[in-house]
């Protein structure tokens, strides 16, 4: 799933963040996460000529500099200068903090199994289909 988030400029407020929802990533790679975003933008009326940056993790795919989501729509809204979402960037220091403490280490590794294995995550279902192109004709295997 890919969150879509805007910050935007009130005159009232100040600077203001809104999530706007959830879509699912149906592929995993720049091109397809893209695509994506792209839509996202256009179904919001949104003129990319208006945007002035965007942000995502600091993931290969997503920060790219030749072939990555922030080139692709770089090329495609130049003013829309990229910088590594704050709020990925508190995530990555919380999981340091948590490092530090060996329960919640432990804690959080299961939560992310868990996370990466249901049947609703796009990991899980790569994973699925992946074996059964390589071993089709066996059961694939749930872990």
């Amino acid at each position: 799933m890919i969150s879509l988030i805007l910050r935007y400029f009130s005159c009232q407020n100040g600077i203001q963040e809104a999530f706007l929802e959830y879509r699912p990533a149906v592929g995993l790679t720049a091109d397809s996460l893209s695509k994506i975003i792209l839509k996202f933008i256009e179904d919001c009326g949104l003129d990319l000529n208006n945007l002035v940056g965007r942000g995502y993790d600091g993931a290969a795919v997503m920060s790219g500099a030749v072939s990555g989501v922030q080139k692709i729509i770089h090329d495609k809204m130049p003013y829309g200068f990229y910088v590594h979402c704050s709020s990925h960037r508190l995530n990555l220091c919380l999981v340091d903090a948590c490092k530090a403490v060996p329960e919640a280490e432990d804690f959080f590794a299961v939560m992310e199994r868990l996370y990466c294995f249901l049947p609703t995550s796009v990991v899980h279902r790569l994973w699925i289909a992946k074996q059964k192109e390589i071993y089709s004709k066996e059961q694939p295997l749930e872990q």
